[in-house]
């Protein structure tokens, strides 16, 4: 029973990340964000309602899915704007073994190095802190 019961888990996780590629492709950020964090979802569920339960088997899914879950997420932040939970998303994916999200992680990186978020976190680095009083 707990075999068919992670097997179907596996499945269901499957089917939510083909649904988040969709919503992916169609630029439709927050129905893909939803549809990844339901993979990745906990056991913290709510009541012992059947979502909750089914949620509860997630931490059962393969390193494999849940990379492939934040590697997705993470785009679907970086369209909605959000870069450093995008690059909160695509550490996970990476550390987890997506080719794919290294890659992304890298470009977030790198990207971010020469942007106002990297001066933000440390002031001290950029040109107006030089001048002499």
């Amino acid at each position: 029973h707990d075999e068919t019961k992670a097997r179907m888990s596996e499945e269901y996780a499957t089917c939510r990340l083909h649904q988040a590629l969709c919503y992916l492709k169609s630029e439709n950020f927050e129905q893909c964000l939803e549809a990844c964090t339901d993979v990745l979802q906990d056991a913290d569920g709510q009541d012992g309602d059947e979502t909750s339960e089914r949620r509860a088997t997630f931490a059962s899914n393969s390193p494999a899915v849940k990379a492939r879950a934040y590697h997705r997420r993470a785009k679907a932040k970086l369209g909605l704007g959000d870069t450093a939970g995008a690059l909160q998303d695509a550490r996970a994916a990476a550390f987890l073994g997506d080719g794919k999200a290294v890659a992304l992680y890298g470009k977030l990186m790198r990207d971010s190095s020469g942007s106002d978020f990297s001066s933000a976190l440390n002031p001290l680095l950029s040109p107006q802190s030089t001048s002499s009083s």
